[in-house]
This record gives C-alpha cells, sequence and structure tokens, in this order.
C-alpha cells in the first residue's frame, strides 16, 4: 500500500523537514498540499477490509504513515503513542470483526 501522501514534503528528509516532522509522525500536522487524515483513514479502511476477506493470513508490504493511519483506525493507537516505525520490521494485526482488530505483534525485526 502507499504511504500518507506527504505534499510538500515528498522527497525531503526529516532534517530538511525541522520539527514539523515530529509532529506529523504524532498525527498533529498534515504536511502542505498532504493527504488529510481523513482521507488516509478512509483509504486504509478499504484496503484493511479487502484484505480481511481473504481467507487465511493476507501480507502487506507498506509504509510506517499507513501502519500508523491502520493502528489508529482498527486498534485504536494514535500515532502519538507509537514508537516509530523500523524499516524494515514485521507489524501483525488480526482482524475481530469489520472495525476492530488486535494487534498481535508492532515493529518486530530480525
Amino acid at each position: 500500500w502507499i504511504e500518507h501522501g506527504l505534499g510538500e514534503w515528498e522527497g525531503c528528509t526529516p532534517d530538511a523537514i525541522g520539527p514539523d516532522y515530529a509532529r506529523w509522525r504524532a498525527g498533529e500536522v498534515i504536511p502542505p498540499g498532504g493527504e488529510p487524515v481523513e482521507e488516509i483513514r478512509h483509504r486504509v479502511t478499504g484496503a484493511v477490509r479487502r484484505a480481511a476477506a481473504h481467507p487465511g493470513p493476507v501480507l502487506v508490504v507498506t509504509h510506517g504513515g499507513t501502519i500508523r493511519a491502520v493502528l489508529d483506525r482498527f486498534v485504536g493507537l494514535a500515532p502519538g503513542r507509537l514508537d516509530p516505525v523500523v524499516a524494515p520490521s514485521l507489524t501483525v494485526i488480526d482482524m475481530i470483526d469489520d472495525d476492530a482488530a488486535r494487534l498481535r505483534s508492532f515493529n518486530l525485526t530480525a
């Protein structure tokens, strides 16, 4: 799945963005021209529900912002409560129903 749209921040390093980068990671700011929170929540809601409709486990390869949006929407973990997502790492959720999931693991690395 594609990353949270970062608008004018696309291609910038965290150092180039400055203090607003940490505020974005915490879900407190939207980058200029970036994807609004409501849009990413809508996008991940549909994607998770489509994936959950498949029998058995589903592997999704994505980015930290998208992972934070999924955990916010389905597990109730606000982005500001999460450690940064490490690349590469493994986060596993178990769907409970169409609107809730259980976090099995977060940010596992080899």
